[in-house]
């Protein structure tokens, strides 16, 4: 039964009423301001993440593995480890890439004007054409200010700080404890440093922008072998000098009858298929010529057929070790080179996986959904090429030893310019070698120059002419698991097409001028023409490559070499499986399959591969059986390489030999 409301119950009614009214519209304005606050929070997002990146949440936050669509607030830090990248997306338009081992704090990012503290590493910063304001780049001596820029920013260890602008307007200002010293306008192609009190060097011209391809090419979350990184890694100068020498070390190898296929013919006992390959030697008794490391051979044949058991122990090889019949056999030098590849990396495009194609597509960016960044991945890929000019030279010394008893001292003196996309590269090879075997010591000194290359890099495709080296697939520890690269053979003289399709999938042809040099591997004269093309894609799930090499003046019968490799992810970013198959140009089968451990890397700094590869003998040319190949890289510091090679051949032969090169570079840069 109601109450009647009288003077005594009317005044607690009405202010139990009009408290519960203020109570809830002070609760939805809470909620409202929390929502709002939460939205505003979010001023960038993290794009395509290669490897190992983190996030740290406020800067009292943990550091904690993210991926791509993560939304990024104030005050959040993100970094990437090892051979990793990363594109953080900005509300204004603006990309961040922070290539590996670097790390950033997001101070702000206001709808015109994002603001990032570099702490370490490096960073190219994008800002969108006509996004208006003025963005900041801050390190712990300077700051740059970006109105419309391509700017690459890196923190040294030292503490300095480097500022290159690419396109647009910047302005370097230096900072001591905070407070602006100094402050320059950088044009387009030039560079600054600053230094600790805030102190700015004279400006300089900078590196062309093809230069930076560690940078250019955006994330791509595929296996490490094969990779964009992997690549890099395998043509830092120590490791390239280190794999030169000891790829043409074996004594399986390139003098040998069975798998030298420029040595006369003859038949094999027990009714074998006769060795030697399809091209006729150039005199009766060919003689190698010297050109990078020591290659001590022993012509013996290979026993045919696969090993019943596998081992990775080595056979040691001393002085007086062999036997009377060993010792009849001819013994070989052969010196052979391998030198820095010109490596074409090709600028980053726009990814759909980037958000560069985010409206009404239903982009995972939360909160940037109505953003188009293709305007910001163009202005990156419209960068003018022809701006920058360097110069250098680079030093290598390579020390050996191994159970054949090899020893060595192999110089490597490289001298580059590049101005704008134009570059010439030449490396000569300076030599010193030893090999002690059973009676004698074999000497040799030699003055070799094994490459020399004229490049033109556009931004629709690359040309590069002259002697290079090919280095294409993940297959790098076996000497003949490859096609290109049979028996060590890397180096060409070509011409080389490399068209620009992306950093998801590419694309190289080459006509061959000379597919086996005569200084290099075998001493064949007369030109050996061919062609060899290259198409792959680099995907999350793998990465896959097709490889066609013809010979056009081959006494062989019209044969066309075709091979498929690839690497699959078996733990994502911990182990990668990873292969070659197919038919090589003498109609002989490959097969090689491998594995390497990304996760070893990251806790040790030890790059380890795995291979067995199996080339087969063909009516025209022998093949080497099987064959077990183990690579150990490591980088001692920022001057010095370390290398482990061991091989195990059919029938049992093997060697086992360890590598340090050491060496620096000394880069000029005009004013």
């Amino acid at each position: 039964m109601k109450m009647p409301l009288s003077s005594q119950n009317l005044l607690p009614f009405a202010w139990s009423q009009g408290l519960r009214s203020i109570l809830l519209f002070t609760g939805s304005i809470f909620v409202l301001s929390g929502t709002l606050s939460k939205a505003q929070a979010q001023i960038a997002t993290v794009g395509v993440a290669e490897r190992l990146v983190e996030k740290r949440a406020g800067q009292a936050g943990t550091w904690k593995e993210t991926k791509k669509g993560t939304a990024l607030g104030q005050g959040d830090g993100l970094r990437t480890g090892k051979r990793s990248k990363v594109d953080a997306l900005f509300r204004d338009g603006s990309l961040v890439r922070l290539g590996q081992l670097s790390s950033l704090e997001i101070e702000s990012g206001r709808a015109e004007a994002t603001r990032v503290r570099l702490q370490k590493g490096r960073i190219i910063f994008v800002k969108k054409p006509g996004s208006g304001g003025t963005s900041r780049v801050l390190t712990g001596t300077g700051a740059a200010e970006i109105k419309g820029s391509v700017a690459f920013v890196e923190q040294n260890d030292d503490g300095s700080a480097e500022y290159t602008n690419y396109a647009g307007s910047v302005s370097v200002s230096g900072l001591n404890n905070g407070v602006q010293t100094q402050r320059v306008d950088l044009p387009p192609g030039y560079w600054v440093k600053t230094s600790a009190g805030g102190i700015l060097s004279a400006i300089r011209k900078s590196a062309p922008f093809s230069s930076q391809r560690e940078m250019i090419s955006g994330p791509v979350n595929s296996p490490f072998a094969g990779s964009f990184y992997e690549e890099f890694a395998r043509v830092e100068p120590g490791i390239l000098n280190l794999d030169t020498t000891l790829n043409n070390t074996n004594t399986e190898g390139l003098g040998n009858p069975r798998t030298n296929p420029f040595v006369p013919r003859s038949p094999l006992p027990g009714g074998q298929p006769p060795f030697g390959g399809p091209f006729p030697p150039p005199n009766p008794t060919p003689t190698p010529a010297p050109i990078g490391g020591l290659l001590a051979v022993r012509e013996s044949s290979l026993l045919s057929g696969s090993p019943t058991k596998s081992s990775f122990k080595a056979d040691s090889l001393k002085p007086g070790a062999l036997n009377a019949q060993e010792t009849s056999h001819n013994w070989t030098s052969l010196l052979v080179a391998q030198v820095n590849p010109p490596v074409t990396v090709p600028p980053a495009t726009v990814d759909p996986g980037q958000a560069a194609q985010t409206v009404g597509q239903g982009s995972d960016l939360a909160g940037l959904t109505s953003i188009d960044f293709a305007p910001t991945y163009s202005h990156l890929e419209n960068v003018n090429r022809r701006l920058g000019s360097i110069s250098g030279i680079e030093y290598r010394a390579v020390g050996l030893v191994g159970s054949d008893s090899v020893r060595g001292g192999v110089g490597h003196l490289r001298a580059f310019t590049k101005k704008g996309p134009l570059a010439a590269d030449v490396i000569v090879n300076p030599q010193n070698l030893r090999f002690d075997v059973p009676g004698r010591r074999i000497s040799r000194n030699n003055i070799v120059v094994s490459h020399a290359t004229l490049s033109y890099e556009a931004k629709a495709a690359s040309l590069f002419a002259g002697r290079q080296n090919f280095l294409s697939g993940p297959v790098r520890a076996s000497f003949f698991g490859s096609m290109t690269r049979s028996g060590g053979r890397e180096i060409m003289d070509a011409v080389r097409v490399v068209p620009n399709l992306g950093s998801k999938f590419g694309a190289e042809f080459s006509y061959l001028y000379d597919a086996f040099p005569r200084d290099l591997p075998y001493n064949v004269r007369n030109n050996q023409e061919g062609f060899l093309g290259r198409v792959y894609t680099r995907q999350r799930f793998g990465n896959f490559g097709l490889n066609v090499l013809k010979y056009t003046n081959s006494p062989v019968p019209d044969r066309t070499g075709v091979t498929l490799d690839f690497s699959v992810p078996i733990l994502v970013n911990k182990l990668d499986f990873y292969g070659e198959v197919g038919t090589d140009p003498f109609r002989r089968d490959l097969r090689t399959f491998g594995v390497t451990i990304p996760y070893l890397y990251q806790k040790t700094n030890f790059d380890l591969y795995i291979e067995r590869a199996k080339l087969d003998t063909s009516p025209v040319a022998a093949g080497i059986g099987s064959e077990w190949a183990v690579r150990v890289y490591r980088k001692i510091n920022k001057s010095a390489d370390f290398v482990g090679a061991y091989n195990r051949y059919n029938g049992g032969n093997s060697t086992l030999l360890l590598g340090v090169s050491v060496g620096g570079q000394t880069l000029s840069r005009p004013r």
